[in-house]
């Protein structure tokens, strides 16, 4: 390849919003934000002009740019831009049963009306917690029954529920957009959970990726609400403790979207707001000193502000495992171990047995995503 060479690229689409450029490889389904004299040397390229051709007008339209347009197709061929390379798959499936749901219903469910209601309800749902303290998550509620196992099994069987249900939030927003999407098992840090994927949110504009991000938060706040509303006008002793169980597990999760040291919901609400996209890559690498790719001193600032929480927030994180989660789970091991001692009829074997298969469960859930993980990087 030199100068004189012409490219021919693969389909691509650039979508534009306020300040940033975001092109997408259309049969890849991927996304790269470029800056402005890299998506001009695109449109160059991809009208037939040589390389030598495309490196004067772009040295003539942006002088204090350093072009290099050589490398910038060596680049073009490592992201698959360059047509003939067929080693990249689709992202996300067309056939997933989530894309069968009409835009038309998704719509009436996140609309410019519907995101109001959203906010009004979380701000009603502060005004009953603070009127009625009682009403305030406290760690007991997880205990429904006498019985720990119950007890667990109750929990994660309505974790499961609303866990589901945050992400139909997030399949409902997309769908809303008419926009392809799935669900998938990965993990943050120690912790198992769900995507959504939201990766062709890319094609819409800031303003609207960030309802999407926060569109599972809008179904957690009508949850809590409901469960809200029970605990204050429904006597009965069973359903009020699944209320405040469903009630201290939504605010435990909220508290866990605020952790934007992980990439949760509120982590790509920043990470969009502020325009510096791969935030924590970015910040990381920049930390080590090993990247000097930072456009401005905003980019410094965020950067920097956004590695003291990263490195506060992996180091409690790390604490709370270490000190916590560990001890817990030993205490938790040893007691249904000897619980299995106890006559297989009796309610301590079943609560030991069940305990036992609930943490294997996880554990093996959390591996099989480690795994994936490494697998994927390798």
């Amino acid at each position: 390849m030199n100068l004189q060479s012409s490219i021919l690229l693969n389909e691509f689409k650039i979508h534009n919003s306020q300040n940033e450029y975001i092109v997408e490889i259309v049969k890849a389904a991927e996304y790269y934000e470029m800056n402005e004299s890299a998506v001009e040397a695109l449109k160059l390229i991809d009208q037939g002009k040589n390389l030598k051709e495309v490196e004067r007008i772009l040295l003539e339209q942006f002088p204090s740019d350093e072009i290099d347009v050589l490398d910038f197709v060596e680049q073009l061929v490592e992201l698959g831009f360059i047509s003939g390379d067929e080693s990249r798959e689709i992202s996300v499936s067309n056939n997933s049963l989530f894309n069968k749901i009409s835009p038309t219903l998704a719509q009436s469910l996140f609309n410019s009306f519907s995101y109001k209601l959203y906010l009004l309800l979380f701000l009603v749902n502060i005004a009953l917690l603070t009127t009625h303290l009682e009403l305030l998550p406290h760690y007991s509620d997880f205990f429904v029954s006498n019985s720990l196992a119950v007890s667990m099994m109750t929990y994660l069987f309505l974790s499961l529920i609303m866990i589901f249900i945050h992400e139909m939030g997030h399949v409902m927003a997309v769908r809303s957009h008419d926009l392809p999407t799935n669900l998938s098992i990965s993990h943050r840090l120690f912790l198992v959970v769900i995507e959504t994927d939201m990766t062709h949110a890319w094609r819409l504009s800031r303003r609207e990726r960030n309802h999407l991000y926060l569109s599972g938060i809008c179904f957690d706040t009508v949850l809590f609400f409901g469960a809200t509303l029970t605990q204050l006008f429904v006597a009965q002793p069973w359903v009020q403790a699944v209320a405040s169980l469903i009630m201290l597990d939504l605010f435990i999760k909220f508290i866990y979207q605020c952790c934007v040291y992980m990439k949760t919901d509120f982590y790509y609400v920043l990470e969009n707001t502020s325009g510096c996209y791969n935030l924590m890559e970015r910040s990381k690498e920049w930390l080590l000193r090993r990247s000097e790719d930072i456009r401005s001193k905003r980019e410094q600032f965020i950067l920097g502000i956004y590695g003291v929480i990263y490195i506060i927030g992996i180091g409690f994180s790390i604490s709370l495992f270490v000190f916590y989660v560990i001890p817990q789970l030993r205490y938790m091991v040893q007691t249904s171990l000897n619980y299995l001692s106890y006559p297989v009829g009796s309610m301590y074997f079943w609560d030991g047995f069940v305990v036992l298969a609930q943490i294997a469960l996880g554990v093996g859930l959390l591996l099989f995503t480690w795994s994936r993980t490494l697998k994927n990087r390798s």
